[in-house]
């Protein structure tokens, strides 16, 4: 399944901000044995085949526009606190709707992969050492018990970039205040109890076309070679979708070591790296 056609209309709202200066750059910002399951092309074929309550047109149009303000947005790190002004009253419009309607298989809907549209988690872009981190790559798999995030880190000494690599961080996590009858209706339900558990560095960018979960299933199991580097070992924190379908998902997130602060991620499913 696609992404609403955006590019097929204008928007009907303005996009925040300038666009960016033609030479500015796009660069800003677990202990559990993989398991075989079916999500080999990003949603298990049930999942795929079962049949959720649609949205109604004004909400077709919410989510339209939250796409294409995120992904207007990718690469740019200078008016995030404008964009996210602009998500919240959407994003919420879009939350209630899905928490009374709430698929019973949106753990399920949860897995598969993932390509980052937008995010505004300040921890993501902490630079390491020289390694920085191009928000137009950054990925997620998330599989039963853990997840890995996966992005391309331009390595820049002394003010030159020298080369890529990617990098594979893995977050354990169970499920916590998961939905039923009894709470029908509520947010913040299914919640993701995570905790970071290893990062991972390999040489280059991430290969374009290939299969991310295979991918991630081969660093989990050491069958491809990734060297450790330092990272956000034992830090915890829970995620939550605000809505997930078919092909969107919108999350908030609180870091433990980050009380008070929730940060908003949208991300559209994928199989593979994209250019």
């Amino acid at each position: 399944m696609t992404l609403d056609p955006l590019s097929r209309a204008p928007s009907p709202l303005p996009l925040i901000g300038p666009p960016p200066p033609a030479e500015a750059s796009h660069t800003a910002p677990s202990g559990r044995s993989a398991r075989v399951d079916p999500f080999q092309d990003g949603m298990d074929p049930a999942v795929r085949a079962a049949r959720p309550v649609a949205l109604p047109p004004r909400l077709k149009a919410v989510k339209a526009r939250i796409i294409e303000l995120t992904s207007a947005n990718t690469t740019r790190s200078d008016n995030i606190k404008a964009v996210r002004a602009e998500l919240d009253p959407l994003v919420d419009e879009l939350e209630a709707w899905f928490a009374a309607n709430r698929p019973r298989d949106e753990v399920a809907q949860t897995r598969g992969a993932w390509r980052s549209l937008w995010y505004d988690d300040a921890n993501i872009d902490r630079d390491n050492g020289p390694f920085r981190l191009d928000r137009d790559q950054i990925y997620q798999v998330v599989r039963d018990g853990y997840y890995f995030n996966v992005s391309d880190n331009p390595v820049v000494l002394f003010g030159k970039r020298l080369g890529t690599t990617h990098s594979f961080l893995k977050g354990n996590y169970d499920i916590k205040d998961p939905a039923g009858p009894e709470n029908r209706g509520a947010k913040r339900l299914n919640i993701v109890n995570l905790e970071f558990d290893d990062n991972r560095l390999r040489l280059g960018k991430i290969p374009r076309g290939q299969d991310l979960i295979k991918m991630v299933d081969a660093v989990n199991d050491r069958s491809r070679l990734t060297v450790p580097i330092p990272g956000p070992k034992g830090i915890t924190g829970n995620l939550w979708n605000a809505y997930v379908d078919a092909d969107l998902r919108i999350s908030r997130g609180q870091q433990d070591d980050d009380p008070g602060v929730t940060d908003m991620y949208v991300l559209r499913r994928v199989a593979t790296a994209e250019s």
